[in-house]
This record gives C-alpha cells, structure tokens and sequence, in this order.
C-alpha cells in the first residue's frame, strides 16, 4: 500500500516517458521541478500549452498540481500551484 512514508523512499526518475522508482541512497538528490521544466516533460510536448499568468517566472518549482476547470480554481490558490485545465468549463 502506498502512503505518504512509502513515497519519501522510493523517488522516482525520469527516463524517457516512463518513471521509475529508485532506492533511496546517499546520492539521491530531491528536485522540485520548475514550471518550465514540468512544461518540458513529454506528457505535455504535443500539447497547445498555454501559460495564462507568470510567463515571466517560469523558473519557479511547482510545489503542488491541480486539475479544475471552475473558473474560480484560482482564488484557492496560494502560491507555487501549476493549475491544468482544459479551458472549457
């Protein structure tokens, strides 16, 4: 079962479109990703991404990802969020 202590152990890497667990080791290093690094992956390549706000801070780590499409999503965040969505609601 996987809990929040279970996924402090097991970090995952990138390795083309997979991810892959890794053992925890010394040499393990934490990265958060930033917003244009988390735009890079290939989940997000043949996409019409559009960056509505903060174009210009794209160097920022994203702490958290939400999915909403109400157009209020935005008052319920608080800073470091990437919100996705589709457009349409």
């Amino acid at each position: 079962m996987l809990s929040p202590r279970n996924l402090r152990r097991r970090p995952l890497r990138h390795s083309g479109d997979l991810w892959h667990s890794v053992p925890v080791t010394e040499q393990t290093v934490n990265h958060t990703l930033t917003v244009q690094e988390t735009l890079a992956l290939p989940a997000f390549r043949n996409t019409a991404v559009r960056v509505l706000v903060g174009g210009d801070q794209l160097d920022r780590p994203v702490r958290w990802v939400h999915v909403a499409e109400s157009a209020r999503a935005g008052q319920l965040l608080r800073g470091g969020e990437l919100l996705l969505a589709t457009g349409s609601g």
